[in-house]
């Protein structure tokens, strides 16, 4: 039975080559995008898990006064904030959620 079946799926698909063309592509093309969507899912969430501790990684935005100034992101252990806080009061620590 099973080799019916396939033996007309075969068939259908020789008849009918531009229309099965554009379906088996049109399925590697999705499920290849699907794959890669994953995969960068997956690196964003892993992001500096790596590291022992990766829960008290935090990070410091420098910014300008000016509008239009470049900022810079610096990753830092958690023991700075209290030296930071003490040099500059101005720093806004923003706790990142989990």
């Amino acid at each position: 039975m099973l080799k019916n079946y396939l033996r007309i799926a075969f068939r259908s698909l020789l008849r009918n080559r531009f229309s099965a063309a554009i379906n088996i592509g049109g399925l590697a093309i999705g499920m290849a995008v699907a794959l890669l969507i994953g995969l960068w899912i997956q690196d964003e969430l892993s992001f500096d898990k790596y590291h022992e501790h990766y829960d008290r990684i935090v990070q410091v935005r420098l910014t300008g006064a000016c509008q239009g100034c470049a900022s810079a992101i610096v990753t830092l252990s958690m023991r700075v904030e209290s030296t930071l806080k003490a040099a500059v009061p101005e720093i806004r620590f923003i706790e990142a959620v989990p």
